[in-house]
């Protein structure tokens, strides 16, 4: 997760204090606050302190985010509950 650039994403998700879902791509970091629905989007690169939100300038950059993440927790539910599910003989 912490590599400098990523061939594929990879996701995270936190409960502390707000529960927060989000995934990293090469420069890109951006995070979903399941919570108070809030988007955050990050270039690593140019702001690793992450201090510039880039979606706060872009309502489309906020909904593509928000649909890539909330779409992999929808299939990490799915694969949890398939888990889950009793097996049939």
């Amino acid at each position: 997760m912490f590599q400098p650039k990523r061939e594929e994403p990879i996701y995270f998700f936190t409960a502390w204090l707000d529960y927060k879902v989000g995934y990293r791509l090469g420069s890109r970091k951006s995070v979903v606050s399941l919570l108070s629905d809030q988007v955050e989007t990050y270039n690593l690169d140019m702001d690793p302190q992450e201090k510039i939100n880039t979606s706060a300038k872009d309502p489309t950059i906020k909904t593509v985010e928000k649909v890539r993440i909330i779409d992999w927790v929808h299939n990490q539910n799915k694969f949890i509950l398939s888990k889950m599910a009793p097996k049939s003989r």
